[in-house]
């Protein structure tokens, strides 16, 4: 194996539901269930999975790209904090 396959392998193993949707097509091309025998059927579990592989993929970059903004916005702002519980007690009674 060479050291773009396992680059591949390594980053298509850091996102499993795509490594998933990338074999299903790969069993679709070799029709391992064989129920792909029309192009019509093939052609339609191909769409299907590609449609299903761009909202996985989406999905990821817009996961990504709102912690990167997160990141970027709590190191440019001193003092931002993140989601967590208020410390404060509530207000002091100044009078009874």
């Amino acid at each position: 194996m060479n050291k773009q396959d396992t680059q591949l392998i390594n980053r298509l193993n850091q996102h499993p539901s795509l490594r998933q949707r990338m074999e299903e097509l790969l069993n679709i091309v070799e029709n391992t269930k064989g129920d792909c025998e029309k192009v019509n059927d093939a052609e339609q579990y191909v769409i299907d999975e590609l449609r299903k592989m761009g909202n996985d993929a989406l999905t990821f970059w817009a996961n990504n790209a709102v912690t990167q903004s997160v990141e970027k916005l709590q190191n440019e702002v001193s003092g931002l904090h993140g989601k967590g519980k208020k410390k404060s007690i509530g207000t002091v009674r100044l009078e009874k």
